[in-house]
């Protein structure tokens, strides 16, 4: 997912809550002759007018940048204006979604002039916000016009349900969106004034265009649709044809396989878009160090939302000419394409897809793959698997192209897995996304063919740095929906959909018991690491974490005692799987063989932490004492290397023999120098004793 891409929606959502005058700047009406944007100055005071600014007046708008902009949409194009100035833009994802291309070629231009051209004629000014953030506002627009239409099949009469209907403008750009219902009324909002094209879609039925029309006022429309089924599927093909270069049956059939495959991605954006759902969410990022792909990190975030689209990728057409692997910082980033570029024209006219039909047992596989003037830089390549039965979207799986060579065998196969509620909400069930973690080391420079690949195309000669990339990791990034639930307030909130979800048992045991087995250990703390996730284990020595997705969990185990005595969790890893329960058996050293093997022998010990203002106080100097015949004037320092306090302010003292009784004092001195005391009395029963040295307070202390 893009970082900025994200950063600017959460930008969008605070601006858009708390900009009273916002609304305000959108209300302001520009002369008939204004092309170009007008640059506004909003204010937190409501009761101000925004006010036009002039753009040198601005440092964001004014600063000058070096743009090569060639053929990219206008969303695209300020894209690339937000990264080359460091800037960010607010504005809704359908404002500019009529827009046609743009291209500019300079070494030095204002952002505002940029932004002049970008977004001429597109009826759109820029507010600029206190931060200097700058937000797209539409110019009052022409009177909407609605669409309201009825699908029924020609031969019965009857509703035509869960229907993607779209009016498309000469653009080949999707103006408005809708589904049917169950009654087969869909309504298109549209303030197009130009011909539009109506194309209705579904799953295992050919696509309907309509010749080019013109929305002039409001619209009710019955239409009757003859369900002719989409092309039979050849049984065998040949994979040494693309799709790209040679029109054929094979080609006509994967070519109606695509149909069905946007189908059901824009049912799935329609899902998004609509927000009736609410996700239970469980995602895990795990890292593991290559080749031998051992877990290194694990985080695990669990949470409730409404439903939206997982991630969020940069503009199609930054994509296709810059290509899916980014580099700034001497740092690869890795992205991944969302539903808006598995839907855009750009995507499709740029991929080739293979006649050949792949088959995974009951699915069948379209393949795609860059076209060959593409193959110079980083893509993607992978295959969408339909059911073969339904000719319903199961999966897409797809791997990163055009890498230097030394990364090619490291990234993995990525997997986005789709559901559906009924038969009209579709949505992402789970996806797991693979990515390698590149690091540069000394070596030869690389080779030009490779640098041309990570930078799209821009960079000339070699680069003078003698490095090379190498796989140090793998980062795998893996999110599942739990359950699917309505938001509240509509008819049905219950429980519309679930996963099926695995979980790990953990035993715990510590010495032995009569019959020389290891005894269960009551109240250990067993945790999920990478989580908020923790629990106790019972009489039996057992916990249990359940609701888990699959793949490799850690899971961290200690006793309070033995925490205190300074011995680490015992880290076991157990792999989930659907439907299963995952074992883990833990055994953990008794506080006796920790002394033991601490001190030597069995002794009294003194454990605790040190601190100073709440805070935990590191490498604290300790010294025991002796002070059982105080009274008679005998104190006696403890013979001893006590090692100072850890970076968590605890210690561990091996003081006297378990079978003596004392009273010891423990004195402890700070990094600077500041001291406190602490006595405990042992006994022949006891032989952990714990304390807290609490060092006097810096607070008032006087500065030099």
């Amino acid at each position: 997912m893009s970082a900025s891409r994200a950063r600017w929606v959460l930008v969008a959502t605070a601006l858009l809550v708390a900009g009273p005058s916002l609304a305000t700047a959108q209300a302001i009406a520009p002369s008939a002759t204004e092309r170009g944007p007008r640059f506004l100055r909003v204010f937190a005071d409501p009761s101000r007018e925004p006010v036009v600014v002039d753009p040198a007046e601005s440092a964001s708008l004014s600063r000058k940048i070096s743009l090569n902009i060639r053929e990219m949409t206008r969303g695209a194009a300020l894209q690339e204006i937000g990264l080359a100035a460091n800037v960010h833009f607010v504005y809704a994802g359908d404002l500019l979604s009529g827009a046609g291309s743009v291209r500019i070629q300079s070494d030095s231009i204002t952002v505002a002039a940029a932004l002049g051209v970008v977004l001429a004629g597109a009826g759109v000014d820029i507010a600029v916000a206190r931060n200097e953030n700058l937000i797209l506002v539409k110019r009052p627009p022409a009177t909407a016009q609605y669409f309201h239409g009825t699908l029924r099949t020609a031969a019965r009469g009857a509703p035509v349900t869960a229907a993607i209907v779209t009016l498309i403008d000469t653009t080949q750009t999707i103006q408005a969106r809708a589904r049917s219902d169950e009654q087969g009324r869909f309504v298109l909002r549209s303030t197009d004034v130009g011909p539009v094209r109506l194309r209705i879609q579904r799953i295992g039925v050919r696509p309907f265009e309509s010749i080019p029309f013109r929305i002039r006022r409001d619209t009710t429309a019955v239409i009757a649709m003859d369900e002719l089924p989409a092309v039979a599927l050849p049984r065998v093909s040949s994979t040494a044809v693309s799709a790209c270069h040679q029109r054929n049956v094979a080609a006509e059939s994967a070519l109606e396989l695509w149909e069905d495959v946007r189908t059901a991605l824009l049912a799935t954006s329609i899902t998004y878009s609509e927000q009736r759902s609410r996700f239970s969410l469980a995602q895990v990022k795990r890292i593991y160090d290559t080749p031998q792909m051992t877990m290194r990190d694990i985080v695990v975030l669990e949470q409730n939302l409404t439903a939206q689209q997982p991630w969020t990728s940069l503009a199609p057409d930054i994509l296709a000419q810059r290509g899916y692997v980014r580099f700034a910082d001497d740092r690869l980033t890795f992205v991944s394409p969302d539903l808006d570029v598995l839907l855009s024209r750009s995507f499709e006219n740029t991929h080739c897809f293979r006649p050949a039909l792949l088959r995974d047992g009951p699915l069948l596989g379209l393949s795609f793959e860059p076209a060959s003037t593409l193959r110079n830089h980083t893509d993607i390549a992978g295959t969408f698997w339909v059911d073969l039965a339904s000719r319903e979207l199961r999966r897409l799986t797809f791997r990163y192209t055009g890498l230097p060579f030394v990364l090619d065998d490291s990234t993995g196969v990525s997997t986005v897995n789709f559901a559906k509620v009924d038969a009209q909400d579709w949505f992402i069930a789970s996806w797991t996304i693979r990515a390698p973690i590149p690091a540069l080391v000394a070596s030869r420079a690389m080779r030009v063919e490779d640098q041309l690949r990570l930078f799209g195309g821009q960079v000339e000669g070699e680069d003078p740095r003698p490095f090379l990339w190498r796989p140090s990791g793998l980062n795998e990034q893996r999110g599942d929906v739990l359950a699917v639930y309505r938001e509240p307030g509509t008819a049905d909130t219950g429980t519309l959909w679930t996963a099926p979800t695995g979980a790990i048992r953990v035993h715990v045991a510590a010495g032995e018991n009569e019959n020389g087995r290891r005894a269960p250990v009551h109240g250990a703390e067993v945790m999920l690491i990478g989580s908020r996730r923790q629990r106790m284990s019972d009489d039996l020595g057992t916990a249990r974490f359940d609701q888990l997705t699959a793949g490799e969990y850690q899971v961290a185990v200690n006793t309070p005692t033995n925490t205190l005595l300074l011995e680490p969790a015992t880290v076991v890893v157990a792999r989930v799987a659907a439907n299963s329960v995952a074992s883990a058996e833990v055994s953990l050293r008794t506080p006796s063989e920790i002394i033991r093997q601490r001190c030597g022998t069995d002794r009294h010990v003194i454990v605790g932490t040190v601190s100073r203002d709440g805070a935990p106080v590191a490498d604290a100097q300790l010294a025991v004492y002796d002070i059982s015949n105080r009274a008679g004037g005998l104190v006696e320092r403890v013979d001893g290397t006590f090692s100072p306090s850890n970076a968590d302010g605890r210690f561990m003292i091996c003081a006297r023999p378990a079978d003596a009784t004392s009273t010891l004092e423990v004195r402890v001195r700070g990094p600077g120098g500041e001291e406190t005391s602490t006595a405990v009395q042992f006994t022949r029963e006891t032989n952990i004793e714990a304390i807290e040295a609490v060092l006097p307070s810096h607070s008032h202390a006087r500065l030099p």
